[in-house]
């Protein structure tokens, strides 16, 4: 697999940007950046910046391109990341709302004893 990206000149054709590709493909940014990362969205870095070329990509995939039957050792190790990242931004939402709830209960009492000195 080719993990370096694309080195095509911007005159080879037009480019759009992360967020754009983004929107267009109906993905986040950061998942396009990582398909850039990876090789597997053509796109270059140019003054530093991503520059994705979305023309390869609005068509069907080719065949060699489909998904396969049988997942691979990454994949499995990249579906178990993911297991791992949605168990910890459970927790963290979770934690959020108790926040968001202790915070709400605060303000009740304070506006129900700020009430009573009246």
């Amino acid at each position: 697999m080719n993990n370096r990206p694309n080195t095509r000149s911007v005159t080879d054709q037009t480019g759009v940007s992360i967020a754009d590709a983004a929107e267009r493909l109906g993905m986040t940014s950061e998942a396009i950046r990582m398909r850039l990362k990876r090789g597997t969205l053509p796109g270059a870095k140019i003054d530093g910046r991503w520059v994705v070329y979305l023309e390869a990509t609005e068509h069907p995939p080719k065949h060699s391109e489909q998904p396969t039957e049988h997942p691979t050792e990454r994949d499995v190790g990249e579906v178990d990341h993911l297991r791992s990242e949605i168990h910890f931004l459970r927790g963290l939402v979770e934690q959020l709302r108790h926040d968001q709830a202790a915070e709400r209960e605060r303000f009740d009492t304070g506006r129900r004893c700020s009430g009573s000195r009246h």
